[in-house]
Formats: structure tokens, sequence, C-alpha cells
């Protein structure tokens, strides 16, 4: 039998209690056109540049935000949803894994060790921020913005070319490329002056991308030519201590079930000699390492989404978008 949110002791109350039926009909009834006008060379809505794919995104997710109700039914749904989410061993499940026991199994273990109740809260806290009113409507459409015109200048730049930038290296051109830099309708300050290197783990990984984001919000003389491309609610949502400190429990969560998940991906099943944590307590070496690993890997990734607090001159500011 399919477990419901009510089954769990978990109730979305009596408004949003058709939010279900409501997502699927609309994923039914809107779905397959998302999917033609994005994927098919016949649309008559032609998406062909990063700035329309923004804006059909854009207006696709603040209609999908306010016919589905998502600041107050989906809120509520993804609440009950992650605390039932431990106990979700449905037809559902067993459809997925085309009823495999070994893969039923493995899904039910992780679905009960990660903390899925702190992923809730942090989906939670993020929906808030994302509903949150600024002058484009939402703060979804604001970040859509700024998406596309943040794709734009890559676009000029690594697509289009628009300047002729790589002439001017191919013929060392330095003048040259500083000249295509200053008209800052490009990304190439941001991806030539950053000097990348192989990242073998996630905390590498994601500060080689805060070198770009970097690069990208402390160009001061750009700042002025191109404005500035940092939402206040975007702002509020990198900063919000309480959304990342439970995310910070997911990633803990996960990195205690590494040694578990590497060992289903080699052999394709749970080893039987395995034990869950509730009854094999973890060493406090490992432990160490967890959190170690869970503080650093925050750390780097609010530093690469949060590229505007690391200026040396001083963070920038935020503007209403």
């Amino acid at each position: 039998a399919v477990v419901s949110t009510q089954s769990t002791g978990e109730n979305v109350g009596p408004q949003c209690r058709k939010f279900k039926c409501q997502l699927a009909h609309y994923v039914k009834e809107h779905g397959p056109r998302i999917i033609y006008t994005l994927f098919d060379q016949e649309s008559e809505a032609t998406i062909d540049t990063f700035t329309k794919w923004a804006d059909f995104f854009g207006k696709e997710l603040s209609a999908a935000f306010k016919e589905l109700e998502m600041c107050t039914c989906g809120k509520k749904f993804l609440k009950a949803a992650s605390r039932c989410a431990p106990f979700y061993y449905s037809n559902a499940l067993f459809d997925v894994m085309s009823g495999y026991a070994s893969d039923i199994g493995t899904s039910a273990l992780l679905l009960r060790n990660w903390d899925l109740e702190a992923a809730g809260k942090a989906a939670v806290q993020l929906i808030d921020h994302l509903c949150e009113q600024t002058s484009s409507g939402m703060c979804i459409n604001s970040l859509t913005k700024v998406a596309g015109r943040v794709g734009l200048c890559i676009e000029n730049s690594y697509v289009k070319d628009v300047h002729g930038f790589y002439d001017f290296v191919e013929k060392d051109d330095e003048e040259g490329m500083i000249g295509v830099m200053k008209k800052c309708d490009t990304a190439w300050y941001a991806g030539s002056t950053v000097d990348g290197s192989y990242s073998s783990n996630y905390v590498e990984y994601f500060n080689n991308l805060a070198l770009y984001t970097n690069a990208w919000y402390c160009d001061e003389y750009c700042q002025e030519q191109r404005g500035i491309f940092y939402p206040c609610c975007m702002k509020d949502m990198v900063r919000d201590k309480k959304m990342w400190d439970n995310v910070h429990k997911v990633v803990e969560s996960h990195y205690r079930l590494l040694d578990v998940i590497y060992r289903i991906v080699d052999t394709g099943n749970l080893h039987s000699s395995y034990i869950p944590p509730e009854h094999n307590p973890y060493d406090d070496e490992y432990e160490k390492m967890v959190r170690r690993q869970g503080k650093a890997i925050r750390k780097a990734f609010l530093r690469w989404i949060d590229g505007a607090s690391t200026c040396k001159g001083g963070e920038v500011e935020c503007i209403d978008f």
C-alpha cells in the first residue's frame, strides 16, 4: 500500500490535502509543452540563447509556484514528505527498483540513514527565500533574471566571441584582450585571470569555482559598467545560517554512509555484515573526519555561491533586482 503523509502522523492540513494530485496533473498538463519548447527545433518559441532560457524558466517556475501554491502547500508537503521518507516502503518504490530485493533494501537503508528531516527543513527554508517578494515579483524571478544576464556574458565570450577575443589571444595581443575585457559584456576577465587547478574532492572543487565568482563580483571596473548582479534576496538566502545548518547535517549524514555507498556501487548489493549506524556507533576518529569534512565543504560551497562577500575591498552591495 502507498504510505501517505497522514499515516505516519504528518498532516498537510485540509487546504493542501490535494497538493500531490494537483502536482501530478500540473506535470501531466504542462510537462510535454515545456519539453517540446526546450528541445524541439520546430517549436515556435525557439530558445537559442541563455537569456531566453532564463526568461522561459523564470516564467514557468513563477507560474508553477503560483498555481500549485508552493509558498504554502508546497512547503507543508515537503515537510511532511521528508519526515515520512525514512518509512517509505511502497508500491512505487518496488516499481522504480523493478522488484529487485537488493535495490529495494539499499534504498530503504539510505532513506532511513540520510538526515532527511534536516533536508526537508532546508527545502522549506529555501522555498521561503524563493517566495520572497521583490521588484521582479518573487526572488525566483530575480534569480532567473540574473542568471540570464550572466548567461549572456558567458555566451558573448565562449559561444559567439562577439569581440574576437580568441583572435587577440592567437596574436598574443595583450592590449586587444584588455580592450575586450573593458567592454564588460563578456566573462573573459573572470575566465582568463583565474588559474584553476585539478579538483580531487568536493572542497577543492568548490574552492576552484569560488575563484571565478570572486573574480566576477570583485571586478570593480565592470561593476560600474554592467551593474551589480547581486539581488538582496539572494544575499538573504546565502547568509541564512539556519538553512545552511540543516544542509550541513545532511552532508554529514551522507559522509557517514560513504563506505556503504561505495560498497554498494562496487558490488551491487549490501554486504551481510553491515550493521546499521544506530547499532554500530562510529569511532571517534571517523566521526571527527565526518565533522571536519562537513565544515570544510560548507565553507568552500558558501565561498563559491557568495563570491560577493569575499572581495578584498569589502563585500558587494546588494540591490533590489
